[in-house]
């Protein structure tokens, strides 16, 4: 994995190990970590709360 500040990666860490598909890091600093569906920036997150 490649991330720009090493002291995000707890939070990733976090996310991998909850194993719920729906399990989502919320970041402003999105291009700080790897791509994967479950980190999303708040308005991503907002979006998908309205869908439900």
């Amino acid at each position: 994995m490649d991330f720009k500040d090493i002291s995000d990666l707890k939070f990733y860490e976090v996310v991998m190990e909850k194993k719920d598909k729906n399990a989502k890091l919320v970041t402003g600093n999105i291009k700080d970590f790897p791509v994967d569906k479950r980190i999303v920036t708040p308005r991503e997150l907002l979006k998908l709360i309205e869908k439900l």
